[in-house]
């Protein structure tokens, strides 16, 4: 009888561990790694303070986000900067990555996009290898006049958004989200001094995360979707552009 209990009990006390361990293991945050340049970390001198905040705030509760990178950082500066052993010591689940703005400031654009390129499928073969799930910005466009010093800054900048768009499988990354289509007709520098802007787009990010959340637990969207996003009418008309794309599996 006592070695009826004492089995009981040791029962009893490991389901109870298991226990404790789900609870435990469920409570863990998912984590997402904002990368890249002045979305990501904000500018240096402080007026603007990236995406960070209000993505963080948008995904609320069960998310932990942290920033990685550095303003006027290009993929190439990005690759060779700490930030990336540290990003992917962070271990996260989803990685966003916003470079581009700078890597287009440049007099030859072909050159600068096949560089982009190979520096992003780099990345995003390094996150994906951990594990992690990859969103890649576009750049917006670019309004600063760079023509006397023989750069088409603002051309480069739609050009290097287009080929990402057209370029997803080639990039390695699971999904896009196009903030250049939604700054063509602004006179500001989208999320760059806009605060609703910022909001807008972290709502937008939030979407993309819980759609691909559910898809790996066990959804099955279309192979391929592009939409534009409901709540970038909703809250804002001139961010109505913007225009997500993804994959829902990639190799």
């Amino acid at each position: 009888m006592k070695k009826t209990r004492t089995g009981l009990f040791l029962v009893l006390l490991l389901a109870t561990m298991l226990s404790i361990s789900t609870v435990i293991s469920a409570a863990e945050p998912i984590k997402v790694a904002l990368v890249g340049d002045h979305f990501a970390v904000g500018n240096s001198d402080g007026a603007f303070t990236g995406l960070g905040t209000p993505i963080s705030e948008a995904l609320g509760n069960g998310y932990e986000v942290k920033t990685f990178g550095g303003n006027d950082f290009s993929s190439v500066v990005f690759l060779q900067d700490a930030s990336l052993e540290n990003s992917k010591a962070y271990d996260p689940d989803y990685v966003v990555i916003s470079l581009g703005t700078k890597d287009c400031q440049t007099a030859d654009v072909n050159a600068a996009w096949d560089t982009y390129a190979e520096n992003i499928g780099t990345l995003a073969a390094a996150y994906r290898a951990q594990g992690a799930k990859v969103i890649l910005l576009t750049p917006t466009k670019a309004l600063t006049d760079l023509s006397g010093v023989g750069i088409d800054w603002t051309g480069n900048s739609g050009v290097f958004a287009e080929k990402i768009k057209s370029s997803q499988s080639e990039l390695g990354v699971d999904a896009i989200v196009d903030l250049y289509t939604a700054s063509i007709n602004r006179d500001l520098y989208l999320c760059y001094i806009n605060e609703e802007a910022c909001t807008t787009v972290a709502s937008e990010l939030r979407g993309v995360l819980l759609s691909m959340s559910e898809t790996e637990e066990g959804g099955s969207p279309e192979t391929s979707d592009v939409r534009i996003l409901s709540a970038a009418i909703a809250s804002a008309a001139a961010l109505a552009g913007i225009v997500v794309l993804r994959k829902s599996k990639m190799g």
